[in-house]
């Protein structure tokens, strides 16, 4: 469940035409959260980092979010 919000929160804002905030929630659900599963552990030891940190977004530049703390 904690998952399927995940999805629901990190995706909302990639909504960006029309088809895609017009699907069923049925199909959309499901998509979106492989979608979120798939970005949330790209945070997970990303290159440059030691074996198990979790960084707060992966992005360096416009904007930098980086953040390992």
């Amino acid at each position: 469940m904690k998952l399927i919000f995940l999805a629901i929160l990190a995706s909302v804002s990639f909504a960006s035409n029309e088809s895609v905030r017009l699907m069923p929630l049925e199909k959309w659900l499901p998509q979106q959260e492989q979608i979120a599963a798939k970005n949330l552990f790209r945070n997970i030891s990303p290159a440059g980092t030691v074996k198990g940190v979790v960084v707060a977004s992966p992005s360096r530049q416009n904007p930098d979010y980086w953040f390992t703390g």
